[in-house]
């Protein structure tokens, strides 16, 4: 048990009694925490850590369960039905694929991840795989409940401030973690940074050959609070586009500008192709929803880029030391120890799908730092081909809604359809994040906004739809 344990297990287990409403909050907003363990079990290379948002999620999964037992309602809405049975195949399919380490039992070499590393390690069925499985059975289950929970606007707005404030102190952190030893402060790692996973020490990384130290916030490394922060961003641009709002529109706008100086201060490769990814897609779900406003900021943001690749530019010329940063964040990159590592584990993984395929190697079998490769290296085409349909559907289902609509309902789904897309890409470049919270809880939010239909999309001011009972009319799935 983590000292976090003596604050967060009986914290957690008070709300579960008494209060239903702060557990969901609490457990919404412990989704960007990666770095955060309630519990660190093993040591060394095998340590891992029990994230705080597991723990709230069960919590809140078990309350749930309990309360719909207890009513009789042991079903989700008809109208989610179709996403939850996309992701119940891509988890069948990876509970399929699990006979593929028992079957090859030794006869194939995984090769180390590592790219100085040229060991390889027989595969064998372990532990791992189950652990792996349980990682994905209990975030499509999260998501699937979430998407359940946001039933009406009001509760996906509700939700979206809570994310949404939580984005703002993951990127205030961030700014206090680079500000500590400037001020001759020690960080103080032990409050958010406590997990013992050999991948959650981002808080002490530094820029090769400099002591500047990188922004990880409370998220087990740079890369990982980056992608957390994107999905983030994208709930603010309602306001960006004078079209909705969470908290206020002018705070709205404050809070992008201070996730957005957050990304570009991570000096993350991700963030900033992230960035890049959401400009060009917010352009043309503006065009799409004929949002003439969108024109007018792409404008003005276009200009304030000019304006700092200029001073960027001259600072590069002219300072040496801001030549050497420039040098290590931007032009580095493509030749850095982790990008060779990454094309490493991307090689590899494409040669066991080769292979096998049908079903992969197994689920949990194969280390690779990008999306595509990993499902297909794992889970094989089938898998990889339910994954990719459940995403494919959320994704038409939520553009075709949006085609000449500027109402809340439509403003709401613009923002998590860009969530999950810029999801979906930074996992491309960098990994499958399946152990993460932020992964699961956006496809949650995309779900829901995805079956929000008929009436809801009709008026902009859609009222809370009853909850209990009523929630199904149309059918059930038990």
């Amino acid at each position: 048990m983590t000292p976090h344990a003596f604050i967060l297990v009986p914290l957690g287990l008070m709300l579960f009694v008494f209060s239903r409403k702060w557990l969901y909050r609490l457990m919404v907003a412990s989704t960007l925490f990666s770095g955060t363990a309630v519990f660190n079990l093993g040591s060394g290379d095998g340590a891992s850590g029990v994230q705080v948002w597991m723990f709230f999620g069960s919590l809140w999964l078990l309350r749930e369960a309990i309360t719909r037992l207890l009513q009789g309602r042991l079903s989700i809405r008809r109208r989610l039905v179709t996403p939850a049975t996309w992701l119940g195949v891509f988890l069948f399919m990876a509970a399929i694929s699990l006979v593929m380490p028992l079957y090859i039992n030794g006869h194939l070499q995984i090769g180390s991840a590592t790219l100085t590393d040229n060991s390889t390690t027989p595969l064998i069925f372990t532990s791992r795989h189950i652990t792996a499985w349980l990682y994905i059975a209990f975030g499509i289950l999260l998501a699937i409940s979430l998407a359940d929970e946001n039933s009406s606007v009001d509760k996906l707005e509700a939700t979206g401030r809570v994310y949404l404030c939580t984005g703002v102190f993951v990127s205030l952190w961030g700014f206090f973690q680079l500000l500590c030893p400037l001020i001759g402060l020690t960080y103080p790692a032990f409050i958010f940074n406590n997990s013992t996973s050999p991948g959650a020490m981002g808080y002490m990384a530094t820029f090769p050959g400099m002591e500047l130290l990188r922004m990880s916030s409370v998220a087990l490394e740079t890369s990982i609070m980056s992608q957390a922060l994107l999905t983030v961003l994208p709930l603010t641009f309602p306001a960006l586009l004078g079209r909705g709002r969470l908290i206020s529109i002018k705070s709205d706008r404050y809070c992008a500008l201070l996730i957005v100086a957050a990304l570009i201060g991570s000096t993350s490769s991700s963030a900033y192709a992230g960035l890049l990814f959401v400009a060009v897609a917010t352009l043309w779900m503006a065009a799409r929803m004929k949002i003439n406003r969108a024109t007018t900021i792409i404008k003005m943001a276009l200009l304030g880029a000019a304006c700092v690749s200029t001073v960027v530019f001259v600072l590069y010329t002219q300072v040496v030391f801001m030549r050497q940063m420039l040098d290590l964040i931007l032009f580095a990159k493509g030749s850095s120890y982790s990008a060779l590592e990454r094309l490493k584990t991307i090689e590899l993984a494409s040669g066991y799908f080769s292979r096998y395929p049908l079903l992969g190697v197994g689920w949990g079998s194969v280390t690779s730092h990008d999306l595509l490769f990993k499902l297909l290296a794992d889970v094989g085409l089938i898998g990889f081909m339910s994954f990719a349909g459940a995403v494919l559907w959320l994704i038409i289902r939520l553009n075709r809604d949006l085609k000449g609509r500027q109402d809340r309902v439509a403003m709401i789904q613009m923002a998590w359809l860009l969530s999950l897309t810029v999801l979906i890409f930074t996992n491309v470049l960098s990994g499958f994040a399946y152990v993460l919270g932020h992964m699961w809880f956006t496809f949650g939010m995309a779900i829901t906004c995805a079956t929000l239909t008929g009436p809801l999309n009709a008026r902009p001011n859609t009222q809370t739809v009853p909850a209990g009972p009523q929630l199904h009319p149309e059918g059930t799935l038990v």
